[in-house]
């Protein structure tokens, strides 16, 4: 199992990273903007992940763990948030998106960033009382 602290890191990181996101679509600079956010969801994904005992490995093993965990969950949205906010991180690269589009996929990917973040508290909550019954046993 995964300590508690080394969970928690996974939170801290995402709420600064969310913060730097802001500080960063505030001065116009959308593709680092976006690349940060992005940064920002996947470190809540991992936070789940980890409160799962799920593995960290790449991106492709991110993405069936969510559309797993969204269905396990009846969170359909999750899956087709997720869909749309991903797209932040090619963009950080290439440069596709215009204005529109980047504020049409950073709306998605904030309302995935909260849903996260509400899911991964719940799950950390979760993860510590398992932890605590198993440390009575």
């Amino acid at each position: 199992m995964t300590s508690i602290d080394s969970i928690e890191a996974y939170a801290e990181k995402s709420n600064e990273k969310f913060e730097n996101y802001k500080l960063l679509f505030e001065k116009k600079e959308l593709e680092k903007a976006g690349e940060i956010l992005w940064g920002a969801i996947v470190n809540m994904i991992d936070l789940i992940r980890l409160t799962k005992n799920a593995p960290l490995d790449n991106h492709q093993i991110m993405r069936n763990f969510l559309k797993s965990y969204a269905a396990s969950i009846r969170d359909n949205d999750l899956w087709e948030l997720f869909k749309e906010a991903e797209k932040l991180h090619p963009n950080f690269y290439h440069s596709f998106m215009d204005k529109d589009y980047f504020e049409e996929t950073a709306t998605a990917a904030l309302k995935l960033y909260d849903k996260l973040r509400i899911l991964a508290y719940e799950e950390l909550e979760k993860y510590k009382k398992q932890i605590n019954r198993n440390q009575t046993i």
